[in-house]
């Protein structure tokens, strides 16, 4: 007996989608990956991408453990993550270099070449990078930066809008998170950070004017 009519082909579902892992590892406080490592990412529009900074990998063992994380972040993504480094210590790159990831190591890839240039040996100091002439400039711009990046709920979530998200969802209660108040804030320490790269000068946040 024929059987009249098409044959229903079966349902396709769309893959879930993974977000490639990006890791920023640094021996001090990471800002200098972070700041380096997400101007370089944004020029990659339509991907998607999850941060995470390991600061203060001070020792081998820090280091073992970077290793571990990066290594179970690909495992549990299915994608080779991206690590960028600013490590000054050789044998703790030479530990982390080994992970399962593309490494970035962005101090190596400056200081050779200007070890060259200046025909001098560099120090290979931890926490050097911020033994610059006006360090009081330097700490405006990265607090500014913090503080914009912490109340910027699409870039980081800060520990008290994580503990309200759980809470939305496991009690039901209604979510909090940053105001018009808070969003003008960061707003103006972006302005702040433009006008102190333009001139050099520390910007105060109630000074800054102007567009970023």
């Amino acid at each position: 007996m024929k059987h009249c009519g098409s044959i229903a082909q079966p349902r396709k579902y769309a893959k879930p989608v993974s977000r490639r892992t990006v890791f920023f590892v640094s021996d001090q406080t990471g800002v200098t990956a972070e700041t380096l490592g997400h101007s370089l990412m944004t020029q990659f529009e339509g991907l998607e991408f999850r941060p995470v900074t390991l600061p203060f990998v001070s020792d081998i063992d820090k280091a073992h453990e970077v290793v571990r994380r990066i290594n179970r972040a690909g495992e549990q993504t299915g994608l080779r993550p991206i690590v960028f480094s600013t490590l000054v210590q050789d044998e703790l790159r030479d530990v982390v270099v080994g992970a399962n990831a593309l490494f970035l190591d962005l101090f190596s890839a400056f200081v050779g070449p200007l070890e060259r240039e200046l025909d001098t040996r560099s120090t290979h100091r931890a926490g050097r990078a911020h033994g610059i002439a006006d360090l009081a400039a330097y700490t405006t711009r990265i607090n500014a930066t913090n503080f914009a990046l912490a109340n910027d709920d699409g870039t980081v979530m800060a520990g008290p809008q994580i503990e309200g998200f759980a809470d939305a969802i496991l009690n039901g209660t209604p979510m909090l998170g940053a105001n018009i108040d808070d969003g003008v804030a960061a707003i103006r320490a972006l302005v702040s950070i433009a006008r102190s790269v333009e001139t050099g000068k520390q910007i105060k946040l109630q000074d800054a004017t102007g567009t970023v």
